[in-house]
């Protein structure tokens, strides 16, 4: 899935807003926290690939 439509069906009116209240939570773009989320030691063990199925 592309970023545009995860954020319409999280109901964000757009990816822009969807990138301020990610860089609020996180301090971090999504792209951004999801690529040090990709190299997270439960992704080497597979404790985590039940999420993004």
């Amino acid at each position: 899935m592309d970023w545009l439509r995860i954020a319409t069906e999280c109901d964000y009116h757009d990816y822009q807003h969807l990138v301020k209240e990610y860089k609020d939570f996180t301090g971090l773009t999504p792209i951004a926290f999801h690529k040090i989320e990709e190299k997270a030691p439960e992704r080497h063990f597979g404790l985590n690939e039940g999420y993004y199925s």
